[in-house]
């Protein structure tokens, strides 16, 4: 009988195991609201500044600035270089590794407006200078998102260091591994 008895340790309907999983559950987000709330965020405590006014250019008041705008607070003009984009003819070469893996890229690069070479000619040349770096490359190399990112990273410098910084950037439109 005291073996019986032992078996039984109370109660255990499904509706009791119920309440109790929505009371811890309660308890927890209670306290994950109190922990919250009690943390500070500098960030949202202090409110974003908002940016200058910009003046619009009105006829006949071409040196006037607006009331209350001082010297100090306007930033020194940031050059921004003008570039063209010129599409590059489609590199397709096989891969290192493995054996029989090709790889087909077409694109554009973004090229200093004022080079000292033809646009034309650069593009050329930054495109054999793509194809001599792709047939280093292996699969494992640029397999997943990250694995494309190094290669535009590569394929940038590569180009913008063979150029002389004329070429700015590479641009890939579709790539094809098969």
């Amino acid at each position: 009988m005291a073996s019986a008895k032992a078996g039984k340790s109370g109660p255990s309907s499904p509706l009791l195991m119920i309440v109790v999983i929505l009371l811890l559950t309660l308890a927890a987000m209670g306290a994950g609201l109190a922990a919250g709330s009690m943390l500070e965020f500098p960030a949202a405590a202090t409110p974003a500044r908002p940016p200058p006014p910009v003046a619009a250019e009105n006829p006949g008041h071409e040196g006037t600035k607006p009331a209350g705008e001082g010297e100090s607070e306007m930033a020194a003009p940031v050059e921004i270089p003008q570039l063209k984009v010129m599409p590059f003819p489609p590199v397709l070469t096989s891969l290192a590794e493995p054996k029989g893996v090709w790889i087909r890229i077409e694109g554009s690069m973004l090229i200093l407006a004022e080079t000292e070479d033809k646009p034309e000619v650069l593009v050329e040349q930054a495109g054999a200078q793509l194809l001599a770096y792709l047939r280093t490359v292996k699969l494992a190399q640029i397999e997943g998102p990250s694995g494309l990112l190094h290669m535009r990273e590569d394929m940038n410098d590569v180009v913008s260091t063979l150029s002389r910084g004329q070429v700015r950037e590479v641009l890939i439109h579709a790539m094809v591994v098969e």
